[in-house]
């Protein structure tokens, strides 16, 4: 099962978040929201550079879209945990799926692929970072919120 929400607080510039999204105006619009509070981002375009990046990188959260080219949302999702639990990641990422489709929104499915959340896009921004502060707590959450636009 994917890991549980933590605990410790981390500052919210230290925090490491992966987005794959190959739709370039659901990319940008991500980027848009979630830039201005200090996160640390780094954006990938289909599923194979999504385990790339985060097999090199060790996101704390990863937003992850479900249909990409090359490798789907899901593949992505099993292949990240089996690399973090085989290489002993220090730190294991939440990974939360985008999902445009209601139809696939079944949550069960979801957590059997190995993922912590799914989310219906367009995502409010509240709600993108809500999402973040319940799985990756940062200290300076009132700031994170100031801004509620």
């Amino acid at each position: 099962p994917p890991p549980q929400p933590r605990s410790r607080h981390l500052v919210a510039s230290r925090i490491r978040i992966l987005v794959a999204e190959d739709d370039p105006i659901n990319a940008k619009l991500l980027k848009a929201m979630l830039a201005p509070h200090g996160y640390e981002l780094k954006m990938v375009t289909n599923g194979l550079q999504a385990v790339e990046a985060a097999q090199e990188w060790k996101p704390h959260l990863i937003w992850m879209d479900i249909r990409m080219p090359v490798m789907d949302g899901r593949e992505a999702a099993q292949k990240i945990r089996s690399l973090a639990s085989v290489e002993n990641w220090a730190v294991q990422p939440v990974i939360i799926a985008l999902t445009a489709d209601v139809q696939q929104s079944d949550r069960s499915q979801f957590t059997l692929s190995g993922f912590n959340h799914v989310m219906i896009k367009p995502c409010p921004k509240k709600d993108l970072l809500e999402a973040i502060q319940s799985y990756v707590p940062f200290e300076d959450t009132q700031a994170a919120f100031e801004d509620k636009s």
